[in-house]
């Protein structure tokens, strides 16, 4: 069974989604990553349990927001990638992608109802934020 390791919010204003995930609730930046392609920009943030990914897009690109996906933490993000696709299910990406400044390898599958599983190998720990 594979942990859970974020959920994603697609959010408006990344900022002053940070700052009030920061402030009202007590979750710290511990990443940031920007995505050219996508248009995209996003912060981790970690709470005492549990951590968000908040995700800011220049353009609207999903219908289903604001819960953009689920991300569960595997051991080997190929590994796990290779068996949703042998079970049948789709896949949404052919290669892994590094992301938060090389500390974490994902791809993204989809599940039974098209819902978007992403698959998360951490290669540090999301611990601090780095400039």
């Amino acid at each position: 069974m594979y942990k859970l390791h974020h959920v994603g919010i697609v959010v408006d204003d990344l900022e002053k989604s940070v700052d009030f995930y920061t402030r009202m609730l007590g979750f710290r930046v511990v990443a940031r990553d920007e995505n050219p392609v996508k248009k995209a920009r996003a912060a981790m943030i970690k709470g005492q349990d549990m951590m968000i990914e908040l995700i800011q897009y220049a353009e609207k690109l999903y219908d289903d927001i604001p819960v953009n996906h689920v991300a569960f933490a595997v051991p080997d993000v190929e590994e796990a990638a290779a068996a949703f696709a042998q079970a049948g299910y789709d896949m949404m990406d052919t290669t892994p992608r590094i992301i938060f400044q090389g500390r974490s390898k994902i791809m993204f599958a989809f599940g039974p109802d098209r819902e978007r599983i992403e698959l998360h190998q951490p290669l540090e720990e999301l611990e601090g934020e780095r400039p």
